[in-house]
């Protein structure tokens, strides 16, 4: 289940107002809801700051358990969708493209059934696609949080 952080209609005066509450909206719920607007953004916002934080190995050693107790399959599925839903088509595919064979990587790794620098060289071509789109995924989160803010957090008088 969202929770919803409460949000005083003067400290979303700006752009920037907004964005930041939209941040602490998600970082507020340490699991994925099960529909609607939450849903989107806190899919497409956990694979965006894991992505700014390290790249693809952040987001399976940051959301391990998670995507353990969602379903890998599933969990990555919803990542996709919730990026196109955003409209960062580009994004999603390289999480259709890379996603699945870097989180069995990742397990091979963890079980210590493969050497590291085979994870790592994906890594590497996943992470140099997802910096090289254009526009950036953080604008298409901008325009998704100044559209659904309202969705994400109850707006006080």
């Amino acid at each position: 289940m969202w929770k919803f952080i409460e949000v005083h209609k003067n400290q979303l005066a700006t752009h920037q107002d907004r964005w930041n509450a939209c941040i602490e909206a998600v970082t507020e719920n340490s699991i994925p809801p099960d529909q609607g607007t939450p849903k989107t953004a806190w899919f497409a916002y956990s694979y965006f700051f894991e992505m700014e934080s390290g790249g693809h190995e952040a987001y399976f050693y940051h959301l391990d358990q998670v995507i353990k107790e969602y379903g890998a399959e599933r969990f990555l599925q919803n990542t996709e969708k919730a990026l196109q839903t955003i409209g960062a088509d580009q994004h999603a595919a390289i999480v259709r493209q890379y996603g699945k064979s870097l989180w069995d990587l990742y397990l091979q790794v963890e079980e210590q059934s493969i050497q590291e620098d085979l994870l790592y060289e994906e890594l590497a071509i996943a992470d140099k696609s997802y910096y090289a789109s254009e526009p950036p995924l953080q604008e298409y989160l901008e325009t998704f949080c100044e559209e659904n803010y309202q969705n994400l957090m109850t707006v006080l008088d």
